[in-house]
């Protein structure tokens, strides 16, 4: 299924003007990504128990966080790793109900998981990644689990479509609203897969951009590109 890819800079716009044309909160959108997300992940992984999530600062890591409330509630057993401790605004948030929830928040991996997700960094994010979060990225390799990606893999480059190292390369993709440039068939990414977050079809087609009719089964809020 073809579906138009979007650059960093018109998902940006995108975003923006949900936000501040059609009133939608941005904590809705927040909570749509991590809640299909988590979603996706049960119906697709039923015997995965142990999940990991790596949370960047960023909404990218609000995203896991609010995902992390939804598999823990579904009776998986979760831990979340922390890149970084100075979360801001609506992450925040979304941490301090992780907290009331109790699950682990950790500064590294403390079980086997059998999935990592990867909400690292967001369509924003550019160049090689560094710091705790290089870090955390070549430490998940040392574990036979499937690693999702949320949005767009971490260390993937949105101008070139290629990915550095470290990165998560190889990981299946849950991308929010619209795949990202060179996405749609990159070698480096396992399997593509569209969430339906929230985004009214007019700002979409004020872009040139036209959903199928049925790209969304009755009742999913996700579809395969491939």
């Amino acid at each position: 299924m073809k579906i138009p890819e979007v650059t960093a800079n018109e998902m940006r716009e995108i975003d923006r003007r949900a936000i501040e044309e059609y009133n939608i909160p941005a904590l809705s959108l927040m909570e749509n990504a991590g809640q299909r997300s988590a979603e996706f992940i049960i119906r697709h992984y039923p015997q995965s128990e142990r999940i990991t999530i790596l949370a960047g600062k960023g909404n990218n890591g609000g995203d896991g966080l609010v995902a992390a409330l939804s598999l823990q509630k579904s009776g998986k057993t979760v831990e979340i790793v922390l890149a970084d401790d100075k979360l801001k605004g609506i992450p925040l948030l979304q941490l301090q109900r992780v907290e009331e929830l109790k699950i682990p928040v950790l500064h590294s991996f403390r079980q086997k998981p059998d999935i990592i997700i990867d909400a690292l960094l967001g369509y924003s994010s550019r160049g090689i990644p560094r710091g705790r979060i290089g870090e955390l990225i070549t430490e998940s390799k040392k574990y036979p689990a499937e690693i999702i990606s949320l949005d767009i893999p971490s260390g993937f480059d949105l101008d070139t479509g290629t990915f550095y190292s470290p990165s998560f390369q190889g990981a299946v993709v849950l991308t929010f609203g619209l795949p990202k440039k060179y996405m749609t068939g990159n070698p480096g990414i396992k399997k593509l897969y569209l969430i339906d977050i929230g985004f009214p079809q007019p700002i979409f087609q004020s872009f040139g951009i036209q959903y199928p009719e049925d790209i969304f089964a009755r009742g999913s809020f996700n579809a395969e590109i491939f």
